[in-house]
């Protein structure tokens, strides 16, 4: 299951965060003076009665990081609602457009955000919890008793607020079926669970509402030679191996268009080669059940640079 996750999330970015730029982050304060605020908290707290104490605790520059009711003056049993906050420093964020080749930097400040809501009964965790990510979309739902995992476990997808996983725990154990959804809400597969283990994944990959016939979508061409040659001449400053991962969509005309990039080689290196990419021939226009569509294509390479600065692509997937 959670490997079929992953892979679900790796395309999720390629289909979802088309962007046309590389966001490069640049803090304000040093990785030493981020640690001494996060590494040095104090509390405050008041006393609601004889067995209860709210308490909250705070960073090093007087940030909520969670707050808590506690039965006990030194705060060792919490018990009742608690929440954890997160916390991103301020720092610059240095995009890169790709498509009309220009820098532009954004002053972002400190933010604290909520990342997880639930409650303690005698110091252990009880009940439904939540989990959010900054921008504060729910991306996880479970249910403890006595500290356990015990009821509904439930991950979604940020973008869409759509359930990802669908399963059930038992005293920390997983059981039943856990269901993996498609960000439409179809169930892709399903986990059959007997004392923790896998005994049985159903597919259900070939209903029909998963049936996408795409036709096309494919260079008429030899893509690796073409971008090897394009780049031929060019001379790269940054000898070794790497390996990169781009998106770009092709158009309903077959045009590359709208890059992103997903995992990095370096500016000079991604720049030459996405600008080789948007220069290429087009290609045959991809079809889906018979209708034209634009279709959001990965390429996954393997960058050589040689000593003498060349530069050698090697496809792995595209």
């Amino acid at each position: 299951m959670i490997k079929y996750f992953l892979l679900l999330l790796l395309f999720s970015v390629v289909s979802v965060n088309s962007t046309f730029s590389q966001i490069r982050r640049i803090y304000i304060q040093s990785q030493k003076e981020r640690d001494s605020i996060r590494n040095h908290t104090h509390f405050k707290k008041t006393k609601l009665s004889d067995s209860a104490w709210f308490a909250s605790e705070y960073y090093a520059n007087d940030t909520l990081k969670n707050s808590a009711i506690y039965k006990d003056e030194d705060l060792q049993i919490p018990d009742g609602k608690f929440k954890l906050y997160g916390y991103t420093e301020s720092h610059k964020d240095i995009t890169y457009d790709y498509v009309i080749h220009k820098s532009d930097t954004i002053m972002v400040p400190a933010k604290k955000y909520l990342t997880t809501v639930g409650f303690f009964k005698n110091g252990k965790r009880t009940g439904l919890w939540h989990t959010y990510q900054a921008s504060g979309e729910l991306t996880l739902t479970e249910v403890f008793k006595d500290n356990k995992l015990d009821g509904p476990y439930q991950t979604y997808n940020a973008e869409t607020g759509k359930v990802l996983i669908s399963g059930n725990y038992s005293d920390n154990i997983p059981v039943g079926n856990w269901d993996m959804l498609s960000f439409n809400g179809g169930v892709m597969t399903t986990d059959v669970y007997e004392k923790g283990k896998v005994v049985k994944t159903i597919s259900h990959m070939s209903e029909k509402k998963f049936e996408q016939k795409i036709t096309g979508g494919k260079p008429k061409y030899d893509m690796i030679s073409y971008l090897n040659h394009k780049l031929a001449n060019t001379k790269f400053d940054t000898p070794g191996v790497k390996m990169v991962l781009y998106s770009v969509i092709e158009d309903k005309e077959g045009k590359l268009t709208k890059p992103s990039v997903i995992k990095a080689g370096d500016l000079a290196t991604d720049t030459a080669i996405i600008d080789a990419m948007l220069e290429a021939p087009n290609w045959q226009p991809a079809y889906k059940n018979g209708q034209l569509i634009d279709l959001s294509i990965p390429f996954n390479f393997e960058i050589t640079i040689s000593e003498n600065k060349h530069l050698q692509i090697v496809n792995k997937s595209f």
